[in-house]
């Protein structure tokens, strides 16, 4: 039988072979993330008349509309800056809060709820079907929710040991 021991950085199996731990594994979801609201920014920021034309086009009233314009890349903003300053919880819960709304319009799309929906998104992701999208928005809310488990773990500025 195998022992594994933890050494801070690695788990060591008694084999020698080393495997990264929970903390290499939540720094990548964090990287991803980060990633994610930057380039979904970066997209409405560069072409920021074609990302409000998209958003009008929505089967939203006006009112909703206006202040999905202002407060989509805010949030999106808000939540690359909290997670690079180190601010975790609030950008994990921010970022968990918008994909949850991403993933509940896809489900409405692919439910056909709306008679006419279309994809807002930008860039790479606006090219994915609707199930695609959802699989996506599905893969991040998982990476999203196991960071703010992490973050949720930790004990005294220190984090969990697993």
């Amino acid at each position: 039988m195998e022992t594994i021991k933890d050494t801070g950085k690695y788990s060591v199996k008694s084999s020698g072979a080393k495997f990264p731990t929970c903390s290499y594994l939540n720094s990548l979801g964090l990287f991803l993330l980060i990633l994610l609201w930057s380039y979904a920014l970066f997209i409405k920021l560069a072409d920021l008349a074609l990302f409000q034309r998209q958003m009008h086009q929505q089967p939203f009233s006006s009112a909703v509309i206006l202040v999905l314009i202002y407060v989509v890349p805010i949030l999106e903003a808000s939540t690359v800056i909290l997670l690079i300053l180190n601010q975790r919880k609030p950008g994990l819960l921010i970022s968990l809060l918008l994909l949850f709304g991403f993933t509940i319009y896809v489900i409405l799309a692919l439910s056909h709820f709306f008679p006419k929906i279309p994809c807002s998104c930008g860039g790479m992701i606006s090219k994915m079907s609707w199930k695609t999208h959802f699989w996506f928005d599905i893969f991040f809310m998982v990476i999203n929710a196991n960071c703010l488990f992490v973050e949720l773990k930790k004990k005294g500025g220190r984090r969990a040991q697993y």
